[in-house]
């Protein structure tokens, strides 16, 4: 008896939190009273997500009334959620023999096309779907958003690219820091501690190109070069000006939805004034890894072979080994951070050559908020040790420096493509070597012009 009182409660329940859903009991002509129960039951484990057993008792009532549209339709998204591809279009076909301008069931048939990568049958019904006459603006907003995915995914060959052209001023150009483009290795009489700081301007200029060839939709072949242009607006700098080309080539392999993996090769080439000075080239494998929604975990190793161009800098020819561990954490909607981790050491290749070994490591934390949908703020905070491992000609002593560099750049969105972006940094070098240390500022503001 009490068996028979729940149930029927669990009848009556269900019937008033549905009554006025897209599911109308009279619209399952076809159906027992047993059925109608069932189908009410099902419905109830549909709305709280418990997707399999939804989908057992649709399976169920399906096998008695097979042209049912409600039963098919929700045992489609029941299917759907659970990744039944097939069964889900199978339903949702039995809909369309029935209704065939069912603009509905057609977007779920795209979705689920989707899915499974069968981008063409989803532009079809993403199509068929803009062509119907009864649609709302804000649907099309979002079938228009959809057939761009298909016709993404579609594609073999991506080309992109950025284009950065920007102004900075630096406030001691005399001493420069390691987190330039390269840290330049110098010979100890070259070693100087300006005692008078001198600012100058330059001219930046990056361009970036991308290339990249879809294997499967899980592989991507990929080509990306790069030239890097600084010019001193005083021409007493010159000498401080530098110019690199670069060739990046890597195979991006996509293991799941949370794993993917750059295995990246890299040869460049670099000015210095008017003078080809360096060439370097390596490896660097990069790892992405999704944890959380919210948490973002990376890593890389670098190995840099670098070879001197001119005769009387072959002797600082080195290698260079790093390795980088970044978590990127999301507080909120406007608000995340990204903590860094880096080790490097670099060895010398002549054993003669003096002030090239050396070991360090850097410690930062950058931020990203988001003070509209215009305009953004991302403060820097890090440090950097590096520890020679030869004695110094001069002073008998180990090198150790220490850099602290605190700065924050607003990137201001003009329109979807182009960014304008300012920033000011404060770079702090102390040593053991009195003519090791220095202090500066370097502001820049860029324009920035993606294609």
């Amino acid at each position: 008896m009490k068996l028979i009182v729940g149930y029927f409660f669990i009848f009556v329940f269900c019937s008033s939190i549905y009554a006025n859903s897209y599911d109308i009991v009279s619209n399952t002509k076809n159906l027992s009273l047993s059925s109608i129960s069932k189908y009410k039951l099902a419905l109830v484990y549909f709305k709280e997500k418990d997707y399999k057993r939804a989908y057992w008792l649709f399976k169920l009532l399906s096998n008695k009334t097979l042209n049912d549209p409600n039963i098919n339709y929700y045992l489609g998204r029941s299917a759907y959620e659970l990744a039944k591809y097939d069964e889900a279009i199978i339903a949702f076909d039995n809909i369309l023999f029935q209704n065939a301008d069912n603009i509905k069931i057609k977007f779920e048939l795209a979705k689920v096309y989707l899915a499974i990568s069968q981008f063409k049958e989803a532009k079809k019904y993403l199509l068929e779907i803009k062509s119907a006459s009864k649609i709302s603006p804000n649907f099309l907003k979002i079938i228009n958003k959809y057939i761009e995915i298909s016709e993404n995914k579609m594609k073999k060959h991506f080309i992109s690219g950025v284009l950065i052209t920007g102004i900075e001023y630096d406030s001691n150009v005399n001493n420069r820091s390691s987190f330039d483009v390269y840290n330049q290795t110098y010979n100890v009489p070259e070693l100087k501690n300006d005692t008078e700081d001198e600012s100058a301007l330059a001219y930046n200029l990056v361009g970036v190109v991308n290339y990249a060839h879809k294997i499967d939709n899980n592989i991507y072949d990929k080509h990306n070069f790069m030239l890097y242009i600084k010019k001193m607006f005083d021409s007493k700098y010159n000498d401080r000006e530098i110019s690199l080309i670069s060739y990046n080539p890597l195979l991006n392999v996509r293991y799941s939805n949370k794993l993917e993996i750059d295995y990246s090769a890299f040869i460049d080439n670099m000015w210095v004034g008017n003078i080809n000075t360096l060439t370097t080239y390596g490896l660097n494998p990069k790892i992405k890894y999704s944890y959380k929604n919210n948490i973002r975990l990376n890593g890389y190793l670098k190995y840099q072979v670098k070879k001197h161009k001119q005769d009387k800098d072959k002797p600082k020819d080195s290698t260079f080994k790093e390795i980088g561990f970044l978590v990127s954490y999301l507080y909120s909607e406007i608000f995340s951070s990204t903590f860094s981790v880096i080790l490097s050491t670099e060895d010398k290749t002549n054993t003669n050559t003096q002030m090239i070994d050396n070991n360090s490591y850097l410690y930062s934390i950058t931020g990203n908020y988001v003070y509209n949908e215009n305009l953004f703020f991302s403060p820097l905070l890090s440090y950097k040790e590096v520890r020679y491992s030869d004695l110094h000609s001069l002073y008998n002593i180990y090198e150790k420096q220490k850099e602290y560099k605190i700065g924050v750049s607003s990137t201001y969105l003009y329109d979807a493509k182009t960014l304008i972006q300012f920033t000011i940094n404060n770079i702090n070098q102390n040593s053991n070597v009195q003519a090791s240390t220095y202090d500066k500022y370097v502001a820049t503001i860029n324009l920035i012009r993606s294609f």
